[in-house]
């Protein structure tokens, strides 16, 4: 992957480029008018000659006389741009942050939108896929225990992000409706503008094989893009290949920073508690397990992708 920091400062060069390039467009289609072209000359002669008495002449009256002068030029080029139509502001670049001037910094610390940048080119740069269109409206269930399934993770999208529970458990053996949810559930926080990451434990596994073997300083940046995104769903959890020291230890970080940071998270799995606990370590269970903020709910084996489909 390409190093953080040079994409950042890619995107910032590209977002002066551009403020910069707009306002200078609109300072020449300016000056092709007679009009403005000529104050405007006038006026940088004079504000030329205003500075030099200023500096090199001794009689107070020059430098007074090119001061009237300017103020008068200056209210005279307002009156051409009015009547012209053109307003003077576009001469300015602007920027994204007007804070920063799409630095990224302000006074050498890191701007606000600095963060904001770096947490989305970071999920950018880990090449998630595009989430499925889906809601709750696609929903064909009937089956009553399922169907109550489905009306609590409708009340908890309507709750997000003050919800109670974090962390949900889909447990089910295959075709039980859990991913099928947990798409739905990802599709209808986005609609609503939180950041939502779908991925499976195969891909997440990947990804964190890919951080794993970046440059050290920049690990965190990308585990940050994965911890700090709104909702997460980690789908069939138990099907990704164990990497020796990569895969628990990175879920772990992952599912113990979210927990930390109140972040939104489901997991998907055909494996029990008894399963889970032994594959991902106690610590990792005792995480997902977490009874204030978390829930492990069962999904019956009713062959719901059948039903589905038909």
């Amino acid at each position: 992957m390409q190093g953080l920091i040079d994409l950042i400062e890619k995107q910032y060069a590209d977002k002066r480029a551009v403020a910069e390039r707009n306002a200078e467009e609109a300072y020449k289609n300016a000056l092709t008018f007679p009009s403005f072209s000529q104050v405007e000359k006038e006026l940088k002669e004079t504000t030329f000659l205003l500075a030099k008495a200023e500096l090199f002449d001794e009689n107070p009256s020059s430098a007074e006389s090119y001061r009237n002068k300017s103020e008068k030029l200056k209210k005279k080029r307002a009156q051409v741009l009015k009547e012209l139509r053109i307003d003077e502001k576009t001469f300015i670049p602007h920027y994204e942050c007007e804070k920063c001037s799409d630095t990224g910094y302000v006074n050498g610390k890191p701007c606000e939108c600095f963060q904001t940048m770096r947490t989305k080119l970071a999920l950018s740069s880990l090449d998630l896929s595009p989430l499925k269109n889906l809601s709750f409206s696609d929903n064909k269930v009937t089956d009553g225990k399922l169907k109550k399934i489905y009306d609590k993770m409708r009340e908890y999208v309507n709750l997000f992000p003050d919800a109670k529970t974090h962390n949900f458990v889909f447990s089910g053996k295959c075709g039980s409706g859990k991913t099928f949810l947990a798409q739905i559930v990802a599709s209808e926080l986005q609609k609503k503008g939180y950041s939502s990451v779908f991925l499976t434990a195969t891909e997440l596994n990947e990804k964190f094989l890919k951080i794993h073997f970046t440059p050290y300083s920049e690990r965190p940046d990308y585990m940050s893009a994965l911890i700090s995104c709104d909702f997460l769903v980690i789908d069939d959890l138990g099907t990704e290949p164990m990497y020796n020291k990569i895969t628990v230890e990175y879920l772990l970080a992952l599912v113990s920073e979210r927990l930390f940071k109140n972040k939104h998270t489901i997991i998907t799995t055909n494996l029990g508690q008894d399963e889970i606990l032994s594959r991902y370590s106690e610590r990792f269970f005792s995480r997902v397990t977490e009874k204030r903020q978390s829930a492990f709910v069962s999904f019956e084996d009713n062959n719901f992708r059948a039903k589905k489909n038909l």
